[in-house]
């Protein structure tokens, strides 16, 4: 091997002291921050739920079927018994 073992500031002082990173020039002036306006907007849900009034028609309109269905079956007995009164 050549040479001997690594000892402590015994390196080249070019090479590793200066700060590489280092400049003269200032620094520029710090900017203030610049207040934004927002839109202030409610929230809005993307996919609103669904509506009650909804299921409401048509849970209204199943019944109004099952009544006339009721209502038309009653008809037809009737009509039954008065034809076989009739006779």
């Amino acid at each position: 091997m050549k040479g001997g073992a690594f000892k402590l500031n015994m390196h080249p002082k070019t090479y590793f002291d200066g700060n590489p990173y280092a400049s003269d020039k200032p620094l520029p002036p710090v900017k203030s921050p610049v207040k934004e306006k927002r839109d202030v907007k409610p929230f809005r849900p993307s996919h609103p739920a669904k509506s009650v009034s909804i299921l409401n028609t048509v849970t209204l309109e199943y019944n109004f079927f099952c009544f006339c269905f009721v209502l038309f079956l009653f008809l037809i007995v009737l009509l039954c018994l008065f034809v076989a009164s009739v006779l």
